[in-house]
């Protein structure tokens, strides 16, 4: 997708400067490279989120707030969760925090989609999902999200999009699977059954 489109509010430095991002993931894709790369903001959230959507494969497991719409609204982010979801083999879970944002786009996709399962999170999921910061605070609980058993981006700051990502991490990818698992386990709702 033409990133001036996916992003017609930024100016064309912050323009030039989403490009040249898009040319690092691109390239980190390319070599399989496994590189742990930052993540800074929305626009490089739905960027990097965009990347990891059009090279999943199998299936993808998500840790959001509750889709209020910086991501999951951005025209890039909802092209490539589409055309993902239309890929015969992939499946989905997501894990939501909060209540959900029924008008974001991308909720609606996933909850439309009969190949994803939704999961409201409880305190205990919750907790089990804060372990991996070593935090109990609700405003920095993590939120990540991995796709295949190789690829990933995490979340450190809710508030400014903040965290890393890697196309080639089984070892990381590991360690967020381990604990996405035990905290659906622990759900008493799943939205989309």
């Amino acid at each position: 997708m033409d990133l001036k489109l996916a992003y017609p509010k930024l100016n064309p430095l912050e323009l030039s400067e989403i490009e040249s991002y898009d040319r690092l993931l691109t390239k980190l894709l390319t070599e399989d490279s496994d590189e742990i790369f930052p993540n800074s903001d929305e626009y490089h959230a739905s960027l990097l989120m965009s990347k990891l959507l059009d090279n999943t494969n199998k299936s993808f497991c998500m840790v959001v707030g509750s889709f209020e719409g910086s991501i999951s609204n951005k025209l890039n982010y909802i092209e490539s969760l589409t055309k993902c979801l239309d890929k015969p083999e992939v499946n989905g879970e997501v894990l939501i925090l909060e209540e959900p944002n029924k008008q974001s786009l991308g909720y609606k996709i996933l909850k439309a989609s009969q190949k994803v399962k939704i999961y409201h999170a409880n305190d205990e999921a919750r907790k089990i999902i804060q372990e991996l910061q070593k935090t109990s605070d609700i405003d920095k609980t993590p939120h990540f999200s991995y796709f295949d058993d190789d690829k990933f981006r995490y979340e450190i700051s809710t508030n400014t999009y903040s965290g890393f990502g890697g196309f080639n991490n089984k070892e990381f990818v590991k360690k967020l699977s381990k604990s996405f698992s035990k905290a659906i386990k622990v759900c008493d709702v799943e939205i989309n059954p």
